[in-house]
Parts: C-alpha cells; sequence; structure tokens
C-alpha cells in the first residue's frame, strides 16, 4: 500500500474514530499522536542540518548555537509581540504544510512555489479556524486580546479556497502542477467533513499526523538515510530520541506551572510551538529545495 493509499485510510479511520468516543477520549488521542509522532517529526533537525550542508562533526556547536539562537529569539519576539507573533506562526506553518504537501507536484519558479505553498497551508488553517471558530475566538483573545468575528473566519477559508483552485487550475493547465485537480479538491472536501466532525485538538492532530507529519518523516529519512527501511527508520529514532524526550518533559512542565491559567498555557505553548517551528521550518526548506 503507498503512503497516499495509507494517509486515506488512516484519514477515514480517524473520522470514524469521531462517531465512536466522546471529545475527552478525542483529545486524548490528538494528544498522544501529537506529543509522539508529532513532535518526532521535528526532533532530527541538526542531523537533518548536517546531512544538507555536508558539517564535520567539529562544527556540531556552531549547528546546535544557531538552531536554538533561532528558537529563542522566535520564543521572546512572540512574548513581547503575541499579535505579530501569532501571524507570523501562521504564515510560517501554512507555508511549511503547503510545502511539505505540494513541493514534488509543482515544477515552477520558487515565486510561484511560495505563494500556492502559502496559501494551500493558510487554507488548511482557516478550514481549521472556520470549523472551530468559536475554540479558536478563545485562543486567539487569550494570547493577543483580539476578538475576531466568524464573518472573519469565513470570508478567510472562502477566499484562500478560491485562491487555491484557481491556482492549481492555471498551474494544471500549464503542465507545471501535476495532480489530479479532482482528487485534490476532493481531499479538501474530506478535510472539511473531518473539521466539521471533530474537536479541534482532534482535527489539527489527525491532519498535522497523517498528512504532514508522516510524510515528512519519510522524506526526511530517505534523505538522511537514502531510502525506507526498518534500520533506517530504528536510526532516526535512535538519533531523535534525546530532542524528543526533552521536548515532551518540556510541554509537561510547561502544563503542571500553567495548569491554573489556560489562557498563561496557551500564550507560552504556541510560543513554544512558533520556536520550534521557525528553525524547523528553515532546514526543511532547504531539504526541498
Amino acid at each position: 500500500m503507498g503512503l497516499k493509499s495509507i494517509k486515506i485510510v488512516l484519514t477515514f479511520f480517524f473520522l470514524w474514530i469521531t462517531t465512536q468516543f466522546d471529545l475527552e477520549i478525542e483529545n486524548v488521542l490528538a494528544y498522544i499522536f501529537i506529543l509522539s509522532l508529532g513532535v518526532l517529526h521535528g526532533s532530527n533537525d541538526i542531523r537533518l542540518m548536517r546531512s544538507l550542508n555536508k558539517v564535520k562533526n567539529n562544527n556540531l556547536k556552531r549547528d546546535l548555537l544557531q538552531y536554538m539562537g533561532v528558537a529563542v529569539i522566535t520564543f521572546f519576539v512572540f512574548i513581547l509581540q503575541p499579535i505579530i507573533g501569532l501571524w507570523v506562526f501562521i504564515l510560517i506553518s501554512g507555508y511549511h504544510f503547503g510545502e511539505q504537501y505540494l513541493a514534488d507536484k509543482i515544477s515552477s519558479s520558487y515565486g510561484v512555489k511560495l505563494i500556492l505553498f502559502i496559501f494551500y497551508g493558510l487554507l488548511i488553517f482557516f478550514m481549521l479556524f472556520y470549523t472551530h471558530f468559536e475554540d479558536v475566538s478563545l485562543i486567539i483573545e487569550d494570547i493577543a486580546g483580539l476578538i475576531i468575528d466568524v464573518n472573519y473566519y469565513k470570508y478567510a477559508f472562502l477566499s484562500t479556497l478560491t485562491i487555491v483552485t484557481v491556482l492549481m487550475l492555471v498551474l494544471f493547465s500549464a503542465k507545471l502542477l501535476l495532480v489530479n485537480i479532482f482528487e485534490e479538491l476532493t481531499y479538501i472536501l474530506l478535510f472539511y467533513i473531518l473539521f466539521m466532525n471533530s474537536t479541534l485538538l482532534w482535527s489539527f492532530a489527525i491532519y498535522f499526523i497523517v498528512w504532514h507529519s508522516i510524510p515528512s518523516l519519510r522524506d526526511q529519512i530517505v534523505k538522511i538515510y537514502g531510502g525506507i527501511s526498518m534500520d533506517s527508520i530504528l536510526k532516526y529514532i535512535k538519533e531523535s530520541f534525546l530532542y524528543w524526550v526533552f521536548s515532551v518533559i518540556g510541554i509537561y512542565i510547561l502544563s503542571i506551572l500553567t495548569k491554573d491559567d489556560i489562557a498563561l498555557f496557551n500564550l507560552l505553548f504556541i510560543a513554544l510551538l512558533a520556536a520550534i517551528t521557525l528553525p524547523h521550518v528553515i532546514i526543511m526548506g532547504k531539504m526541498h529545495r
């Protein structure tokens, strides 16, 4: 079974789960997936960076300092300017989602790729925001103090859907996009149905794990080790394990320290995600180019 078939089967299976369990179970499963495969897919960035740059072992300290420097600066920018930090995080994450999904399907200039990647990723985010606007509005209010009307989510979703559809049709007509347009639009409809019938956390977890993290893990393992095998998978897990453990422990400690202040937890958790995401996006961008 190919990766595409696996993603579709898993998506329908997890959609079925939403009809079998209550909201609490969905959210517990979501945390398990995010803290396992989700965190794992970004836990080998240093190894990947060293592989891409073909650097020697004696440059490990420099690589770590650069990586941590970007992460720390991102974290404090988010804390000091949460409104700016939030929108930058959404844009960067949107680009990252779009690049992971479409990088091997498009043959065009980097500028055109950049536009398509960003709008495809934003489509996923705005679809998620619109289908869970009440929960999302509370989180954004906690983080940035903004109260956003549901119509803004709706217009953002419909606008990005229109832009992505037009871009795909134009690029497909020019033979620059190697996809089945009907199939891609069907996937978007599937995501909408999934998001409408799942909690915010479970919806995000399914897309993040099935459609992003698993394909990303495959691409990273192929890039670092030359192919997919049990040996290469175990090597990846072994080299990622320490970073993964520290990440999970850090998130757990954060949840304990802020258990009585949901707003503070949301702010620090999203700031931490942004700090982890930016250097990861930079490295993955180099890999796809």
